[in-house]
């Protein structure tokens, strides 16, 4: 692979660092070292799975592990991530291989959501804009999904995805609508407790003494109408005693 990486197709790393306040010419040094090293990143992930493969196709049967651990220092969970990652990228357009590591060890994973892994290759292969960020949030939302299918499979062994999404949609709705139910219970009265007070507010606005302004000074600190109100239903109460 030649070439800066984002000239094959531009992506959007998480927490790209900004040369915004960087001089001219150490911004363009440092912004090509970085595309540089992706490249040679890739490069050595696909020429490191690949060797890994061939030394496991004619070692005997239990010995590539300790092979890579004694001669490379290769843990297995490594080992496994380069192979598998060179397999899936030998079928795929140069164009995906701009992603960092970190993303195609997870794209290539058994367990990545295969919808998800179809949308990200067909976006790379149209020329889109790639972002990283928005790609683990994906990745990491499948698996969430599917660890909850999973948990939810164990209780329901029956259960498919369709199914447990038609649920969650329903007690979602549900929710909704005992929210909006909350909503229009507390508007009612809220406008019953306005009703209640208008005539008291408008004896006082009536009253001589200028009492409304002195009330209005009284009752500042009292943001909740609750409080005021369970405040003038004492001082009513204790007015007519």
């Amino acid at each position: 692979m030649s070439g800066p990486a984002n000239a094959l197709v531009p992506f959007t790393p998480a927490g790209r660092f900004s040369y915004a306040d960087l001089p001219p010419d150490a911004a363009r040094v440092a912004a090509t070292a970085a595309d540089a090293i992706r490249n040679v990143q890739i490069a050595a992930i696909r020429d490191v799975g690949e060797h890994l493969l061939r030394a496991k196709d004619v070692l005997p049967h239990g010995q590539f592990m300790a092979w890579a651990k004694a001669e490379l220092g290769i843990k297995p969970r490594s080992a496994r991530n380069y192979m598998r990652t060179a397999l899936w990228l030998k079928d795929k357009a140069e164009t995906i291989a701009v992603l960092p590591p970190t993303i195609l060890y997870a794209l290539s994973a058994p367990s990545a959501l295969p919808e998800v892994v179809q949308a990200v290759v067909a976006a790379a292969a149209a020329g889109e804009m790639l972002d990283v960020r928005r790609i683990e949030d994906q990745l990491c939302a499948a698996k969430c999904d599917e660890a909850e299918l999973k948990a939810a499979q164990r209780r329901n062994p029956g259960l498919t995805r369709a199914k447990l999404n038609a649920r969650k949609a329903k007690a979602m709705r549900a929710h909704t609508g005992r929210l909006e139910a909350e909503q229009a219970t507390q508007a009612r009265q809220e406008q019953e407790m306005q009703d209640t007070l208008r005539p008291l507010a408008d004896a006082i606005l009536a009253s001589p003494g200028n009492l409304a302004a002195r009330l209005a000074k009284a009752f500042a600190n009292y943001s909740e109408t609750r409080a005021l109100v369970a405040l003038l239903q004492s001082a009513l109460r204790e007015a007519v005693q």
